[in-house]
C-alpha cells in the first residue's frame, strides 16, 4: 500500500459521496471494483494512518463531520 495511491484512491471515492466514514471508505478500497488491499485488521491500521495524515496534510478532498469526530476521538484516546 503506498501513500500516493491511497490519497489519490481516496479522493476518487470521495468525490462521489457528500460524505464518508473512514470505515466506509476503507470498505470501498478492500471491495470491487477497487479491491486495492486485503481486508485485515493491520491493513486497515495502516490505512487510517495514512488517511490521518493525508487529511492533515490537506491531500485529501474532503471528510464528513463523522470522519472528524473519529479521528478526534482516536488522538484522544492516544494521548
Amino acid at each position: 500500500m503506498k501513500y500516493p495511491e491511497v490519497v489519490s484512491l481516496v479522493n476518487k471515492i470521495l468525490d462521489e459521496y457528500d460524505q464518508a466514514t473512514i470505515r466506509q471508505i476503507y470498505y470501498r478500497l478492500v471491495s470491487p471494483p477497487y479491491q486495492y488491499m486485503d481486508n485485515t485488521r493491520s491493513m486497515y491500521c495502516s490505512f487510517d494512518g495514512m488517511l490521518t495524515k493525508a487529511r492533515e496534510d490537506g491531500e485529501v478532498n474532503c471528510f464528513s463531520s463523522t470522519l472528524k469526530a473519529q479521528e478526534y476521538l482516536i488522538k484522544q484516546v492516544k494521548n
